[in-house]
Parts: C-alpha cells; structure tokens; sequence
C-alpha cells in the first residue's frame, strides 16, 4: 500500500483473525493491521493494503496503537498529549488521558485493566476506572519511546533515550542508539527492538531462579537450567532442545 504524500505510518500492530472472529459474533473477520499515522488517523488495513475503516484520532502525529488482549478495545496516544480508548469498531469510548507533553508509546495491562504510557522520564499506570489515581515514577535519564507489558511474566521494559533498557530486575545499556519499539513474546520469555541504527535486537530473559528445599535452579540462557543441591554442593547442568519457557521445582509421588 503507498500512503498519501507526506503522510507517514508511525505504529502498527497485527490484529488476530480468530480473535477478531470472537469479537464479531462468529461472523467472518480477515486478518487485518491497525496502523496510525503522522496526519493523526487511526485505520484497519487489510492484508491486501485496502482501507477497511479510517479516523480521525489525534491532533498531530498519532504515535502508538495497541490492542488489548481479548481484543474488544485498542488504544491510542498522541503528540496532543491525549490517551484514548477506542471500541474494536473505532468508536470512541474515552480519553482517558490529556497531558501536556507528547505520548510516545503504550501497553495494556496483562488483564487489559489499566494502561502503561509514557511521560517525558516518566512511565505512569492508569486504571481504566473513573477516578482512579495513576503510579509515576521517574524510569531513565532521557526521553521513553518504547514500553511494553508481557501478558505471562507481568513484567514491564521500558527503553529510553539514555540508551538503556530495563526491566523490574535487569538492566542492560546496547550501542544501538535509542529504542523506539519494544515488543514481548507471547511467552514472555523473549523480546525485540527497534533501534536508532536501523537494527533489530533480540533479548531474552536469564537468570531466572527457583529454590525447593535444598536445591537451587538457575536458568542461565534460553536452553540450559543448571541445578545445585546446596546439602553437599553436588551441581548438575541440564540442556534442552527447546526454549525453555517455565520451570518449576518440587516432587512427584509415582
């Protein structure tokens, strides 16, 4: 599909066809792309390119869109500073959010209840319940493009323009420049980035540990578990084939 002259995609995010299908009544719902734009328009495109619904969102550039998780709503943020929930249809339900300074990027809670933005240094959760207060706190050193919120591990990344990314227990600073997208595996295990360079990394979570009496397991890469019994300092380290997804520690009566 070629945009309008002057007119540019800023964010998309797949929608599922199964999922869509759910939300429709079990009519048939193609797969399609929510994409939003530089000329503040929020629209369905087909796989095919074609148009399926288009609206007017935000003053300015719309910045990033995302859809919960049943997808029955989306959001969208803005350089206006607004934060706004849409039906899956693309009527408005509410602006959640109306702040003085651009809004870079956004992520729905695991269970689609509140909604992760950014703020300048600030990454703030907002309830989509009236009334209720926000959590702020001061995340980086510099301008958050990018967050994200996994579905399984409720962890929350964020990555800024002091050229780090973090999460709740880990911090690590890549040389490629500002990130501009974070993106979760389904898994939570997994994530990728949009990088200033033009590069896409790759990260996954490691170091994860699981303690049952007295043995110790550490899972160190995506493939390799190593555990300690720490009674008589035997160790033993363990390779799968596969990713490893989740471990747990405990016994089993046969």
């Amino acid at each position: 599909m070629q945009l309008p002259k002057n007119t540019f995609a800023i964010d998309a995010h797949w929608s599922s066809s199964t999922a869509r299908q759910q939300v429709a009544g079990g009519k048939k719902s193609s797969e399609s792309m929510l994409v939003v734009t530089s000329d503040g328009k929020l629209m369905f495109l087909s796989k095919l390119g074609r148009v399926e619904k288009s609206v007017e969102a935000h003053t300015g550039a719309v910045l990033a869109t995302r859809w919960c998780e049943d997808y029955t709503a989306l959001v969208s943020v803005g350089e206006d500073g607004q934060v706004k929930v849409w039906s899956h249809s693309l009527m408005l339900q509410s602006t959640l959010v109306q702040s003085s300074s651009p809004v870079y990027s956004v992520s729905w809670s695991p269970d689609s209840s509140q909604l992760l933005y950014t703020s300048g240094k600030h990454l703030i959760i907002q309830s989509l319940q009236p009334s209720s207060k926000s959590l702020q706190w001061k995340a980086h050193d510099g301008l958050i493009p990018a967050v994200d919120w996994s579905l399984l591990g409720n962890l929350i990344i964020s990555g800024g323009e002091d050229r780090k990314y973090r999460w709740s227990y880990s911090l690590d600073k890549p040389d490629s420049g500002t990130l501009f997208s974070l993106s979760w595996t389904m898994d939570s295990t997994q994530l990728a980035a949009g990088c200033a360079d033009g590069r896409v990394i790759f990260a996954h979570v490691v170091d994860r540990q699981l303690e049952w009496k007295n043995w110790c397991a550490t899972v160190n890469t995506d493939h390799t578990i190593d555990m300690v019994d720490i009674s008589n300092e035997s160790a033993e380290h363990l390779e799968f084939p596969e990713r490893v997804v989740r471990a747990s520690l405990g016994w089993v009566i046969s």
